[in-house]
């Protein structure tokens, strides 16, 4: 049955070969532009601190008002700033960090660059060693 469809295939190769080729042409990316998406799903996917997942949490508190408060309902993804402060105040597990995104701006500090808008992310200093980030300068200073 192979055969039959190979010398088809052969065939119509020969009546139409720019066809043919495209016809190649659009399987080979369909089949690139898939194994492309599953791998990057797959890297995605994984644990991305398999040696500390199990012992890393994310609190959610629900600030809200209790009037239209609906069962069920996600809270706010992030905290507040008093919430988060008094949740490292209180000290409950060894390491506790402090997360929110902001912007800034940043002055380069050389006559030929004008300071510019720049998005940050501020955390505290519990991060380094819960998350693992390396410092690419300057150090921890312990108190």
């Amino acid at each position: 049955m192979f055969g039959y469809y190979f010398k088809l295939a052969l065939r119509s190769f020969g009546r139409n070969r720019i066809l043919t080729a495209l016809m190649v042409l659009a399987i080979a990316l369909g089949i690139g532009a898939a194994m492309t998406t599953l791998t990057v799903f797959k890297v995605l996917s994984g644990d991305p601190i398999p040696h500390k997942s199990d012992r890393l949490f994310y609190v959610q508190l629900d600030p809200a008002l209790r009037e239209g408060y609906l069962p069920g309902e996600e809270p706010e993804s992030q905290l507040t700033r008093f919430d988060a402060e008094e949740l490292l105040r209180q000290r409950k597990a060894p390491r506790q960090a402090m997360m929110t995104g902001g912007g800034g701006i940043v002055d380069p500090r050389i006559d030929a660059l004008k300071p510019f808008s720049v998005s940050m992310r501020y955390t505290s200093a519990d991060f380094f060693p819960m998350f693992d980030t390396p410092f690419q300068f300057g150090q921890l200073e312990r108190r």
